[in-house]
């Protein structure tokens, strides 16, 4: 018997009477109710709704038996990923600044480094701790680590030290990925990866460089006593499975040996990220991705704010764009190009927040981290710039879905494009003055995203783009 059957039995007992009047009582389709509890066959989404009512039944019952019929309805890994996408999304939304308190350490963990030997061995955490910190500040031309992103302990370390090393010295960051026939095991698994590098990626001029090789993450049977590493020009510091044991070496011969490795680690890795924090070199990558290829087109974008490149025309923005960039003729020209390559796509399906487009209708800001480049459009302008979105979804030259109010539990300031290849760009909004974009290409992450806005697309709750017309038209008379 399945989860929702087994939910669904213990609370229908509760009623204390036989199905039959059950049913006879509440008007259900009997045969249905009995095989959904049963376990047999899922009865219609409106038999199911009627026999969730007939309950007698608090609504936090009502949510999880609700929640046990999606899961069975489209299976437990699209289920899981789509919750998964989402919560994602919601935590990219909010401020990626890591705030980490320095833990006091005694004297015996105030090392020179200079002063150690060529190998000292280290038996306590709080030393391997301060010793990853020492290693990522002082290091001089590069850092290489393969210290596994789901380690409970060591990652976290690693984060950071990141964070508070305060150099241009690019990270390297060697880890594993696992094959889409291996996902079985941990359907969650890549995303988790994905999340958890993201907020790395996102910090101002970022020199860090995810990158991955399929196989599967060290284990617990791995026969090497010292599995992860942190690796800099002058030290290597090797370390135990559950991060209490350490080596500590500046043998130049060891290092060299591992550097060596690790280039050959990195040269037949992948690149999970593509980061960029410069609006021109984003564009670019941004113009770049929509015109590769005339086979390569848009599957799927979701957007914060009101669609700005299929509403875009220089005319409309240039009075709002700050002298200093409408004054820059490449970046104009980029912005441009951009824009007609978008137009030019086929139609793709496109998902808007509700809160975006009313924030924009009231204050007639797009997004935060655009207000160093964009002043405020007047109200005029964004009647304009909502009409045109308007008579677009009319026309159905744009298949425009806008969620519901409080669908996100913190609305993301983020843009997402899905390619037909493969590729995934995200643009991160939410952060003053910083615009962050990445882009993509891992198979089984694009392929949950795909999954997460193929269901999208079918929520009743959310809307077909003639209904999205008449939203943004409420909006209009709402606001303007």
């Amino acid at each position: 018997m399945n989860q929702l059957a087994s939910y669904c039995n213990t609370l229908f007992q509760a009623e204390g009477i036989s199905l039959y009047r059950f049913c006879n009582t509440h008007n259900l389709e009997r045969t249905s109710i009995r095989r959904l509890l049963n376990g047999e066959r899922l009865p219609k989404e409106e038999h199911f709704e009627a026999f969730v009512h007939a309950l007698s039944i608090t609504s936090a019952e009502a949510d999880t038996l609700r929640q046990f019929y999606q899961r069975e309805k489209i299976g437990p890994v699209s289920y899981d990923n789509r919750i998964f996408i989402k919560k994602l999304l919601e935590e990219i939304g909010e401020e990626h600044h890591f705030h980490f308190i320095r833990e006091p350490h005694s004297q015996h963990f105030d090392l020179q480094l200079k002063d150690m030997a060529a190998a000292t061995d280290i038996h306590n955490f709080k030393e391997i701790q301060y010793l990853i910190h020492i290693l990522f500040t002082t290091a001089k031309y590069f850092i290489y680590s393969n210290i596994s992103v789901d380690h409970p302990q060591l990652f976290k370390v690693l984060q950071q030290s990141f964070y508070e090393k305060n150099t241009s010295v690019p990270f390297f960051h060697l880890f594993t990925m696992l094959k889409k026939s291996s996902l079985q095991h941990n359907s969650n698994y890549n995303l988790n990866i994905f999340t958890s590098v993201i907020p790395l990626s996102f910090q101002t001029n970022s020199v860090y460089y995810p990158l991955y090789a399929y196989g599967y993450p060290v284990a617990e049977n791995d026969c090497t006593p010292f599995p992860y590493y942190v690796l800099t020009s002058d030290y290597l510091l090797l370390i135990d499975l559950e991060g209490k044991e350490a080596i500590l070496s500046s043998d130049p011969a060891l290092i060299r040996s591992y550097q060596k490795q690790c280039e050959k680690i990195q040269a037949r890795s992948k690149h999970l990220i593509m980061h960029s924090n410069d609006l021109i070199q984003s564009l670019k990558m941004h113009s770049s991705a929509a015109s590769m290829d005339p086979s390569v087109t848009l599957a799927y974008t979701f957007d914060f704010f009101p669609c700005l490149f299929q509403i875009y025309s220089r005319e409309l923005f240039a009075p709002r764009i700050k002298p200093a960039y409408r004054e820059n003729s490449a970046l104009m020209q980029i912005v441009d190009e951009t824009s007609n390559n978008i137009k030019q796509f086929t139609v793709y399906e496109a998902f808007v927040v509700y809160e975006g487009l009313v924030n924009f209708a009231k204050t007639g800001i797009l997004a935060d981290s655009l207000d160093f480049i964009l002043d405020p459009f007047h109200k005029e302008e964004r009647r304009t710039i909502l009409e045109k979105l308007k008579n677009a979804c009319i026309d159905g030259s744009y298949h425009l879905h806008i969620l519901p109010k409080n669908y996100f539990l913190n609305t993301p300031q983020i843009n997402i494009e899905l390619y037909n290849n493969h590729q995934i760009s995200l643009i991160s909004l939410n952060q003053q003055h910083l615009f962050s974009r990445i882009n993509l290409s891992e198979n089984s992450i694009y392929d949950s995203f795909v999954d997460y806005f193929e269901g999208l697309s079918k929520q009743p709750d959310v809307t077909s783009a003639k209904h999205s017309a008449k939203i943004i038209q409420d909006i209009i008379v709402k606001y303007l």
